[in-house]
Order: C-alpha cells, then sequence, then structure tokens
C-alpha cells in the first residue's frame, strides 16, 4: 500500500472512532439528563384509620408479611391488595437532599390487629383499626 493510501486509511479510521465516540459521548449524556429529569421514583404511603390519618409520607419501600408470606412494595409494583393480620408493616421513609445532608432514616414499624394494604400507581394506602361485623343472624 502507498504511503498516500496508509494516510488516507488512517484518517479515515481516525474519523470514525471520534464519531464513535462522540455518538457515545452522546448517548451518555442522553442518558444522564433523563436520570436527573427522572428521579427515582418514590411510594406515597398513606395509613389510615376511621378516626384519624396516622401516617402520610413519602417512601422507598414497604414491607409486610401475609397468609402467603412476605412480600415487599416497591416503586412500580403492580396493582395489589392484601390483608395483614397482627404483622409488622416496616415501611422505609424516603431520603431527600444531598448524601452528606440525608443521614439514614430509619424505618417506620407498625403492627395492627388488621390492616388492608391496597397499591395503586405507587400510591399504598393501609386502611386498620377496621372493625369486622361479627354478628350473627
Amino acid at each position: 500500500m502507498s504511503q498516500r493510501k496508509k494516510t488516507l486509511h488512517s484518517y479515515r479510521e481516525a474519523a470514525r472512532s471520534s464519531y464513535t465516540l462522540t455518538a457515545k459521548r452522546q448517548d451518555s449524556l442522553i442518558f444522564l439528563s433523563l436520570l436527573m429529569s427522572n428521579p427515582k421514583p418514590l411510594l406515597h404511603v398513606r395509613i389510615v384509620s376511621p378516626q384519624q390519618l396516622i401516617l402520610d409520607t413519602q417512601a422507598n419501600s414497604v414491607s409486610s408479611k401475609n397468609l402467603q408470606g412476605s412480600f415487599d412494595i416497591l416503586p412500580q409494583h403492580a396493582n395489589f391488595i392484601t390483608l395483614t393480620e397482627n404483622s409488622p408493616i416496616v415501611i422505609r421513609p424516603a431520603t431527600v437532599g444531598p448524601a452528606s445532608q440525608r443521614g439514614e432514616q430509619k424505618p417506620l414499624t407498625f403492627k395492627f390487629p388488621l390492616a388492608i394494604i391496597l397499591v395503586k400507581e405507587n400510591t399504598v394506602n393501609i386502611y386498620t383499626y377496621i372493625q369486622p361485623n361479627l354478628e350473627k343472624k
């Protein structure tokens, strides 16, 4: 191969690799901007009794146990309804702000004789202190 062909080949390779690096950098920037504009989704958790609203907060997850076993609820969870009896319900509150200022928030644990947990569109409603009607007719 002549010197001129080698030089042209080198220029083409350099241009191709430069384009690849630029495209990869552009893809990375697009991905980062999507991450920044779409922060990690959170759960909106409410614990409701007939008398009052016990808790209304943002959380990373909710865990408990039903008759089938232990379960965790994370953001983007499918619609879900379950009944828990005398099982701890653990709520891991969301931490907000820079890592240096956040501090680690401790999980909140609640235990109710009976609770209905309803999950829909990143909202977890926990209904408790339910008084079932056990009258015989």
